[in-house]
């Protein structure tokens, strides 16, 4: 029976969600330091770390009739992809 899901960041997702249509899965290659808020207060990243598996929320958009996704970088067979802490869903 599918169960509630609990993001990262604390957002409880329906029991009936289908996460796997949305979301992403990938594992950490880097993280960055974190972030800056609209009144200057630096938010280091602290729960994320190199080696975690996540699910992140795809951000892919189909432009000509081509999946597309500005966030991706492909060198050779490798995909990376940047993703913003606040688009992580899940850790594994």
């Amino acid at each position: 029976m599918p169960r509630e899901i609990q993001t990262s960041s604390g957002i409880l997702l329906g029991k009936d969600y289908d996460y796997s249509r949305d979301v992403e899965h990938g594992e950490v290659v880097s993280v960055g330091k974190g972030s800056t808020d609209d009144k200057g207060k630096f938010h280091p990243i602290t729960d994320i770390s190199p080696g975690m598996k996540v699910g992140y929320i795809n951000r892919t958009v189909n432009k000509n009739m081509k999946a597309y996704n500005p966030n991706e970088i492909i060198d050779g067979d490798d995909v990376y992809v940047v993703v913003g802490s606040r688009d992580i869903l899940l850790t594994e």
